[in-house]
């Protein structure tokens, strides 16, 4: 039997205290996009619906000569949005949730079964339900999900529903997953002040095309920067008295100094878009949805920009001088953080932030990080400056989940954004895997920053660390800054401010996109991909000639290849996204 729940009890309680005292009141009306503050106020507008009308009193007469002024209309204010308590357990009658969570291999590996790992198991304990895990593979989980839908029979919750081949919005309208929308708006305080406490409009980039919110989602704590940083062996650049560069003239001749002077390389990205070096060209790596840029309101794809070709000319240089490592298209990021933090390959990378100098010192190898190489000194950086807000889609609902366990779910969720839930999410049990420190602050006991494992599997295991993204819930991702140095802050600080962002495609506008639309024109993508990284490729490594005439032949290419579709696609998403 379900617990009376906090909302319900607000409800009434304002609701009778309106008819007690028997006075009126114009409460503010709000539909779904824009819900009432908290249910206490939605109580308080059905109080004065109850209370009959008042005859309004006559205007006083205006005075003769004098010119009547319309009335300002008033500005409703944005109402308060706010975290209440939930009553616990949820339920005290043991109801069984069905679940298809997506888990790294390596986790389940050293578990006997999810419910073991402490999120989930704390979870139950504290809601009273149980939850019936069915485990998918984090790594190849489009593949898993698919075959999941495809075997016609649903849980409850399917976790990265969004990896369904025919989209999110398809999953809806084909009746797989239902729309949340009413649910997070009307129902769920915690998660709707968690959405409301962003500056940008989460809710409007969460919502698809066709007006849904198909799932719970995973937020950050902070708004997450997709930035990274170039970071050098400091012990090297004061051994060869080298300066901070600014530009990529002074860039090159510094990572020149270090190559010669070790027989080092720099670590670089094996498509060859070194996102560190193209920031400075104002450019994001070709091929994919988040490369796309807007110029004053022009959606441009990187690949063909004048940009991109001075950034081309540049890198094939430097590799021919030996500057760059010499198999990266062998090498992953995770192999080039892994050769940089050794010291034993690479005298510096891109793709590198504060984790890096950690996981560096912990070897006893010291890592400073570069400013953003510009072109010019003082030019502006205006790419890889958003903050990204949602980080994954987390839960949807099954269309085979009944009304009954629906309302747990929302329950359960509700209960995961609020306070209490989101210390859990990030840092587990008190006593356990955290303690408070003299500030008040939680902090991570041995069983975590002393784990053979590693600090990050210890999380997964004990609260919830990257990857994470089987549970919807507010992430943390300064739960790991404990051991951080001034120069590992600074660097972080350096990666969230160094872009205004201006050129970035908005979080959100790929969702204006139809279904049909994004599928076309991932499939057209998918082939001028394989054309621009071949091409790329084959002029970095100096196999065919890189010069005006072979330039403007690979722009034409790229056109004939659908590249004026795909960009006018992503330009009505852009469109109607900023019109709303």
């Amino acid at each position: 039997m379900k617990k009376t729940s906090v909302i319900s009890l607000a409800l009434a309680l304002c609701l009778l205290l309106s008819l007690l005292a028997g006075c009126g009141g114009t409460g503010t009306q709000t539909g779904s996009d824009n819900p009432p503050a908290s249910a206490a106020s939605g109580a308080e507008a059905s109080a004065a619906e109850a209370v009959p009308e008042q005859e309004p009193e006559a205007a006083a007469p205006a005075e003769a000569g004098s010119k009547q002024e319309p009335a300002e209309e008033p500005v409703e204010a944005e109402p308060v949005y706010e975290k209440v308590e939930v009553v616990l357990p949820i339920t005290d009658g043991g109801e069984t949730i069905s679940m298809y969570l997506l888990l790294p291999p390596f986790i389940t590996a050293m578990v006997e079964r999810p419910n073991d790992l402490t999120v989930l198991g704390e979870l139950e304990k504290r809601t009273g339900l149980t939850f019936d895990i069915t485990p998918g593979n984090y790594i190849d989980g489009q593949t898993d999900v698919n075959l999941l839908i495809a075997g016609g029979t649903y849980p409850d919750i399917i976790n990265h529903a969004d990896l369904y081949a025919g989209g999110i919005d398809a999953a809806v309208n084909e009746e797989i997953i239902i729309d949340l929308k009413d649910h997070i708006l009307n129902e769920m305080p915690n998660l709707l002040a968690s959405l409301k406490a962003y500056d940008a409009d989460v809710i409007k980039q969460i919502t698809t095309d066709s007006g849904y919110i198909p799932y719970f989602p995973e937020l950050y704590k902070d708004p997450y920067v997709d930035n990274f940083a170039l970071e050098v062996r400091k012990d090297l650049m004061e051994e060869n008295n080298l300066e901070i560069p600014e530009t990529y003239e002074e860039l090159h001749d510094v990572l020149a100094a270090l190559h010669n002077a070790t027989g080092m390389q720099l670590g670089f990205n094996k498509e060859g878009f070194e996102q560190t070096l193209l920031a400075g060209f104002n450019l994001k790596p070709a091929g994919n949805t988040g490369g796309f840029l807007v110029v004053d309101g022009e959606v441009r794809y990187p690949g063909v920009e004048d940009g991109m070709y001075e950034y081309l000319q540049m890198v094939r240089d430097w590799f021919a001088e030996g500057i760059i490592y010499s198999d990266f298209v062998s090498y992953e990021s995770f192999m080039q953080n892994s050769a940089l933090t050794a010291g034993n390959t690479l005298f510096g990378g891109g793709g590198a932030n504060a984790q890096t100098m950690q996981e560096a010192q912990m070897n006893g190898i010291e890592l400073m990080a570069l400013p953003y190489p510009r072109k010019n000194p003082g030019d502006e950086i205006k790419v890889y400056g958003q903050g990204i807000v949602s980080r994954c889609a987390a839960w949807s609902v099954s269309t085979q989940c009944s009304d009954e366990n629906l309302d747990l779910i929302c329950q359960l969720v509700d209960y995961i954004f609020s306070d209490e839930g989101t210390l859990l999410f990030n840092y587990g049990v008190e006593g356990e895997a955290f303690r408070y420190n003299e500030s008040g602050e939680p902090e991570w006991t041995e069983l975590v920053t002393e784990y053979t494992g590693g600090t990050t599997t210890a999380a997964m295991i004990y609260a919830t660390g990257t990857p994470a993204e089987y549970l919807p819930g507010i992430y943390d991702s300064h739960k790991f800054d404990y051991g951080y140095n001034d120069a590992m802050r600074e660097v972080e600080e350096m990666i969230l401010t160094a872009s205004t962002g201006e050129y970035d495609y908005p979080i959100g506008a790929d969702n204006r996109i139809s279904s049909e639309d994004l599928l076309r024109a991932a499939g057209m993508l998918s082939d001028l991909n394989t054309y621009v990284s071949t091409t790329v490729l084959s002029w970095i490594h100096g196999q065919t000639e890189l010069n005006d005439r072979t330039w403007q032949e690979y722009v034409d290419a790229c056109y004939a290849m659908n590249l004026q579709d795909i960009i006018d696609i992503y330009q009505e998403g852009y469109d109607v996204f900023m019109a709303e």
